[in-house]
């Protein structure tokens, strides 16, 4: 299972990074609930906050450079201090703000993991919506560019990142230190957890109730790494829906999943819950991806990311798609 928490300030970015349970961590606590990421000023400097309903992190501090500090133990962790959280502008409808610069930011993504992304009829970019395509769709028009989308496999994204074929990667993405060693990361905007989904008569009621159960997780998520790390046997599906159906029709006993996502599902199918255990999965972030060293386009990922807490509109995404469902 992987563990994310803060690694160090990876240009003009904020670099998360993961290890592997058996590891003796920092001692920093990271969230282990779900909910976007919002900064706020106090009179002794500012305090990070999980919204939608989920506990505050300690105070953190302003230091040199407008970056946020906090210290666990023995080691300083840095934060850009306009990090905030991009769920940015309430009215993101399909509204072309005009492309001053000409330029295009090709955004990957996997339109399998709804609330965050999938495809729809009338979607805030071309067929796709959710709310990582409308913070890519922020991002491009505060700088002045038009953002397009490209839906591939998720395994695929980093590969077509450094490929060049993808200018970024926005895909509900956790910061794992294999990751971190692949490309470089925005600072992150919402916290998430894994929970299980079951039917409602299951006798699962933690994560060590799966042992010698059939599990389903999602190819190349970070379900699939808890459940490796566990050391269970597991299937992999390449879509949500495709492991969800396997529940449904009663060929798995649980699935492996984001905690957002599993409530898209839950409300789409009746006869099943969610499970959680918190001991087990720890919280994770999400961060948009960009290829090394292009700290061009992150500085301008980021200050997008700046100019949407200034306006403070907080979390207004993620509750309009929250409440979508």
């Amino acid at each position: 299972m992987f563990r994310v928490w803060i690694g160090e300030n990876a240009g003009s970015g904020v670099r998360l990074a993961g290890r592997k349970s058996g590891v003796q961590d920092s001692g920093m606590r990271r969230p282990s609930r779900e909910g976007c990421i919002k900064y706020r000023h106090t009179g002794s400097g500012i305090r990070r906050t999980l919204v939608l309903g989920f506990p505050a992190e300690a105070p953190v501090k302003t230091g040199k450079g407008g970056e946020l500090m906090k210290k666990t133990g023995k080691k300083t962790v840095t934060w850009l201090a306009m990090a905030g959280m991009v769920l940015g502008l309430a009215a993101c409808g399909n509204t072309d703000a005009g492309n001053e610069s000409g330029e295009t930011i090709i955004f990957g993504t996997n339109a399998e993991f709804p609330p965050f992304e999938f495809v729809t009829s009338n979607g805030v970019i071309g067929q796709y919506d959710g709310i990582d395509i409308a913070i890519a769709k922020q991002i491009a028009e505060k700088n002045g560019a038009t953002a397009s989308i490209e839906n591939m496999e998720f395994d695929s994204l980093l590969i077509a990142l450094e490929n060049g074929q993808l200018d970024a990667v926005i895909a509900a993405m956790s910061v794992t230190e294999e990751r971190a060693e692949e490309a470089d990361f925005s600072t992150p905007y919402y916290a998430a957890t894994q929970v299980m989904i079951v039917k409602e008569d299951s006798d699962i009621t933690c994560a060590a109730d799966m042992e010698g159960k059939k599990i389903c997780v999602i190819q190349g998520y970070t379900g699939e790494t808890c459940v490796q790390g566990m050391g269970y046997a597991y299937e992999s599906f390449k879509k949500g829906t495709e492991a969800v159906m396997e529940l449904v029709n009663g060929k798995c006993d649980v699935v492996v999943i984001d905690s957002a996502t599993a409530k898209k599902y839950i409300s789409d199918n009746e006869g099943l819950k969610i499970v959680e255990d918190s001991s087990a999965f720890e919280g994770e972030e999400y961060a948009i991806a960009v290829k090394k060293g292009n700290t061009e386009l992150l500085e301008k990922i980021n200050k997008a990311m700046e100019e949407m807490l200034a306006e403070g509109t907080g979390c207004a995404l993620s509750a309009k798609y929250a409440e979508a469902e």
